[in-house]
């Protein structure tokens, strides 16, 4: 029997068995209880609500904000989670109960699109169940006229691996836009939607994804147009992971400078051969110099001249553009203007002053130490 029917969230029992709960023992539940992080066990979960296991107390209607995953004896890979909020509805001898809280939506519509999502989760768990609706309940939050092609675009893809990656790719947009409580338009172009989640998804590595969330959070905030998405869309599709970690620290590693007349303008920013290696994990000069010249010819960085041209080069432009700035800023979900008079204050969201790293520390755990700022 699928899943989803032991939830009671088939279409007939949505109405009148909607706090239908099943044991959910595997999974831990994640919140802030005075000031440290505190995980716990779950009691039982429904498509409305959950029951966890813990000595802490809230006041009835007091709202709590958690993470939800499964629970790992050794925690040695990335599990896939779940970012809620929760109003405490009740409490027990051994715990409390929350009743989920939903963004832009009404529990009559979260359980209209858990039962659409009934094709999606067949043979999966309630944590799966939870991703896929949250995942449909941002695309009609931005793409509300297309919502039946929303949902056959993910029964098409998550058929195969992909589509697990394109699932993380709406659920970590989404999480982007609540934890900021972003304004969201909702005629967002469902071809720049399904052209983000289809070149991410292309990606196995959870860090490049996180871009590509990133960009769709953007896209999807008001003030942004979908020309300009395709634009950036089109710019990430042709960046590979050597050249995304010059990018990052091309523009993390970046002061400005404000001009009286109000443009910024990036400072001068150089890093030498060995300090190139560290930050790319790369030891080739040569293809490191090829991922230089891509990103200047992609007009993202600042041209490497170097004396000999025939000899590796010694010292590296990573001065960025200000397209550069702008397509960071919008993988990070961050909405940006396109004039060249932004504020020092949005400037330094995204261009930090720190000093290039030592080129005495190179080892291989700093290094992705580095790349977990990504």
């Amino acid at each position: 029997m699928k899943l989803i029917r032991t939830l009671g969230v088939g279409v007939r029992l949505l109405t009148c068995r909607k706090g239908t709960r099943i044991p959910a023992d595997d999974m831990d539940v994640n919140y802030l209880s005075e000031s440290k992080q505190k995980s716990v066990r779950v009691k039982n979960i429904s498509p409305t609500g959950v029951y966890i296991l813990t000595d802490d107390r809230w006041r009835v209607g007091e709202t709590v904000s958690f993470t939800l995953k499964k629970w790992t004896l050794i925690d040695t890979t990335v599990q896939p989670v779940v970012y809620l909020r929760g109003k405490a509805v009740r409490s027990g001898h051994d715990g409390v109960g929350f009743a989920f809280q939903y963004d832009h939506i009404d529990t009559a519509s979260w359980l209209n699109l858990v039962g659409q999502a009934e094709p999606l989760i067949a043979h999966r768990d309630a944590l799966h169940m939870l991703r896929v609706t949250k995942a449909l309940a941002f695309l009609c939050r931005v793409c509300p006229a297309r919502e039946s092609e929303n949902l056959r675009f993910l029964l098409d893809e998550l058929v195969y691996e992909s589509g697990d990656r394109a699932l993380d790719i709406l659920t970590n947009a989404e999480e982007l836009v609540s934890r900021r409580q972003l304004a969201t338009r909702a005629d967002v172009s469902p071809d720049v939607i399904y052209r983000i989640l289809l070149d991410g998804s292309k990606n196995d590595m959870a860090w490049m994804r996180r871009f590509w969330s990133g960009l769709l959070a953007a896209a999807s905030l008001q003030g942004t147009n979908d020309e300009k998405s395709e634009e950036y869309t089109e710019l990430l599709s042709k960046l590979d992971t050597v050249q995304i970690h010059i990018l990052t620290a091309s523009c993390t590693k970046s002061g400005y400078t404000r001009m009286k007349s109000g443009e910024i303008v990036p400072n001068g920013l150089a890093f030498s051969a060995d300090q190139m290696r560290w930050i790319t994990g790369v030891s080739d000069l040569n293809h490191i110099e090829r991922c230089l010249d891509r990103l200047h010819q992609l007009g993202l960085i600042e041209q490497t001249i170097k004396y000999d041209p025939f000899a590796p080069f010694d010292v590296a432009n990573l001065t960025p553009t200000l397209a550069g700035l702008n397509l960071y800023a919008k993988c990070k979900g961050q909405l940006q203007s396109e004039n060249t008079s932004e504020s020092a204050d949005q400037m330094s969201l995204f261009a930090a002053k720190s000093d290039p790293p030592s080129t005495k520390k190179r080892s291989r755990a700093s290094r992705k130490e580095m790349v977990s700022i990504l």
